[in-house]
């Protein structure tokens, strides 16, 4: 009877040892995959922080862009005279004008400014 439980025990420690060994493969297996899938989060999160740092961006310029017409359509209602001439070149819209009174101080950006730089700092796009 001592033979009979050596054996049954002994049997029973292989197959935990089986399952146990399975079971560790399934976590090396799941733990290789959370760590990818972290990478790939990691990554799109600096993707997304990249899109959204250059909306800001476009947002700050097309604000400044909006004082400066603002600004302009005042002019021309109090009598002063603006010419604005635009033409694209390399993506970027140049814009001269000549203002008689300087009205463009009532326009108050309502973007909030990026955390990272300001346009005329970072963006190469609009310091031609």
């Amino acid at each position: 009877q001592r033979n009979n439980l050596e054996s049954s025990l002994a049997e029973t420690e292989c197959q935990y040892n089986t399952l146990l060994g399975e079971l560790q493969n399934q976590i090396t297996c799941v733990e290789q995959q959370l760590a990818e899938i972290r990478a790939e989060i990691e990554c799109q999160n600096q993707e997304y922080k990249t899109l959204l740092d250059v909306k800001c961006r476009l947002e700050q310029e097309i604000q400044t862009y909006r004082c400066l017409l603002e600004g302009g359509q005042q002019d021309l209602i109090h009598g002063g005279g603006i010419s604005v001439g635009t033409g694209v070149g390399g993506g970027v819209i140049r814009t001269s004008h000549t203002y008689t009174t300087t009205s463009a101080a009532h326009c108050q950006p309502q973007v909030p400014p990026c955390k990272t730089g300001d346009i005329q700092g970072e963006s190469s796009a609009s310091t031609e």
